[in-house]
C-alpha cells in the first residue's frame, strides 16, 4: 500500500483507544486533603507561664474571647488611596494540564486524566457513563481496555469540545507512533485542528453531519503525513502496510498462485521446505518477506499483479476501471513495486530519505480509485488498527 495510506494509520488506533481515552478522561482529580486540627474548646484555657493547679477553676474573665479584628478608631477615617495591607491568599490549585501537550503512556489510567476536562464536560461524561462505571475506570489502564470495540461509545464524544477531541486523538496517535518529534507533533496538531474530519475518520467516528468527503479527507491525511520526519514517515508507512496486511482476505498461497509456472518452480528451488510451508499460512506481506530470498525469480509483471491484488484483498475489491488504472500505475513505477515486494527486511534496510522518495509516488494510486474505494481504504485501516 502507498505512503499515503500510512497517513491513515491513525484511523483507528484512534478508533479503539481514543474513544476509550475520552471515556476514561472524565472527572477532575480529588484535591489534596487539607490537614484539619481540632479547634480549642470554648472553656479551654490557653497555656500560660504559670501552670494552673488541677483543682483551680479559671476565672470566667480569664477565658479568651475570639476577636476577629481590632475595632478601628472611629475618629480615624481610612485613606481611600492607601492599598490595604496584603493578606496571605489561600493556595490555589495547580492549573489544569493543556490537552494540547497531553502525553499518554501505556501506564496511563483514567485517574491520571482527571482534571483535564471542563466541569461541564466532566458532568456530561459522568451522566453518560453512570456513577458506577465512572468510578470504576479511574484506576483502569487505558491501553488494557483499548482492545474492545469502543466505537460504540461514540455518543460520549458529544460531551467534549471538538478541540479536545482532536487533542486527545493526537495524544493517542503519538503513543501509537512511539512518540513523534516535537516539530512533527506541532505540525500535526495544526493540521488536525484545521480539518478535524481527518482525525475523526481515523477513529471510525461520525461526529459531524455524516457528510465526510473522502477525497478531501485524503488530501488532509497527506498534509498530516508531510508533517513527519523521514524516519517517522517510514515507520508510519510500514506500520500501515502491516495493519492492512492483517485484514487481508488472502494468504501467501494466493500470492504464490499469481506466479507463472516457471517463477513458482524457481521460488520453490530457492526456498527451504520450512519456508515454503510457512508461506501458505501467513498474510501476503509476511509471505513476501519470507520469500524475498528468491525475489529474483519473479518478474515485474507478476509483481505488478501482486501489488494490485494486495490493494483489492485489503479493501474488498475495486471496479474494473480502477483495476486497469492500478495496473498501469504499477507497470509505470517499477521502483515502487520493487520496494513493496522486497519484504520488510529490504524495506527497513533502505535509508529513510530514499524510502520516502520512492513511496511518494505511491500517492498516485489514489487517483485511480473512486471516492467509495478511497473511503474503503480508510475504513480498512480503521478496522485493522481497531483489532485486538
Amino acid at each position: 500500500m502507498p505512503a499515503v495510506v500510512t497517513n491513515l494509520r491513525w484511523a483507528v488506533a484512534v478508533a479503539a483507544a481514543l474513544a476509550l481515552i475520552l471515556l476514561l478522561a472524565a472527572c477532575g482529580s480529588d484535591p489534596e486533603p487539607t490537614a484539619i486540627t481540632a479547634a480549642p474548646a470554648a472553656t479551654a484555657v490557653p497555656p500560660t507561664s504559670t501552670p494552673v493547679p488541677p483543682t483551680a477553676m479559671p476565672e470566667p474573665t480569664a477565658t479568651p474571647r475570639p476577636s476577629p479584628t481590632a475595632a478601628p478608631d472611629p475618629t480615624a477615617a481610612p485613606d481611600p488611596t492607601t492599598a490595604p495591607e496584603p493578606t496571605e491568599a489561600p493556595v490555589s490549585p495547580q492549573p489544569m494540564m493543556s490537552l494540547e501537550n497531553l502525553v499518554i503512556t501505556p501506564a496511563t489510567t483514567g485517574g491520571d486524566l482527571v482534571g483535564l476536562f471542563s466541569a461541564a464536560e466532566d458532568a456530561c461524561v459522568q451522566a453518560a457513563m453512570g456513577e458506577a462505571m465512572y468510578q470504576l475506570i479511574q484506576s483502569a489502564p487505558i491501553m488494557m481496555m483499548a482492545g474492545g470495540d469502543i466505537s460504540q461509545a461514540a455518543p460520549l464524544f458529544n460531551c467534549l469540545e471538538e478541540e479536545n477531541v482532536v487533542y486527545l486523538a493526537i495524544a493517542f496517535l503519538d503513543l501509537q507512533a512511539g512518540g513523534w518529534e516535537e516539530d512533527s507533533r506541532r505540525c500535526i496538531t495544526e493540521a488536525g485542528l484545521a480539518h478535524p474530519d481527518a482525525v475523526f475518520v481515523r477513529l471510525g467516528l461520525d461526529l459531524g453531519d455524516g457528510l465526510i468527503d473522502p477525497t478531501e479527507t485524503l488530501d488532509y491525511n497527506i498534509v498530516i503525513y508531510e508533517c513527519l520526519s523521514d524516519e517517522e514517515k517510514r515507520e508510519f508507512t510500514v506500520g500501515m502496510w502491516l495493519a492492512l496486511d492483517s485484514v487481508s482476505v488472502a494468504t501467501g498461497a494466493d500470492v504464490f498462485a499469481l506466479l507463472t509456472e516457471e517463477e513458482a518452480a524457481c521460488v520453490s528451488e530457492g526456498l527451504s521446505p520450512e519456508q515454503l510451508a510457512a508461506i501458505d499460512n501467513v498474510k501476503p506481506l509476511q509471505a513476501i518477506t519470507i520469500g524475498s530470498g528468491a525475489s529474483g525469480c519473479v518478474s515485474h509483471e507478476s509483481n505488478t499483479k501482486i501489488l494490485v491484488a494486495g490493494v483489492e484483498w485489503a479493501i474488498g475489491g475495486v471496479s474494473e476501471e480502477s483495476h486497469t488504472c492500478l495496473q498501469e500505475f504499477a507497470l509505470n513505477n517499477p521502483g515502487y513495486v520493487e520496494l513493496f515486494t522486497s519484504g520488510l527486511e529490504g524495506i527497513m534496510a533502505m535509508p529513510a530519505a530514499e524510502f520516502v522518495e520512492i513511496t511518494r509516488t505511491g500517492n498516485d494510486q489514489y487517483d485511480c480509485m473512486t471516492e467509495d474505494e478511497v473511503m474503503r481504504v480508510q475504513l480498512s485501516v480503521t478496522e485493522a488498527l481497531s483489532s485486538p
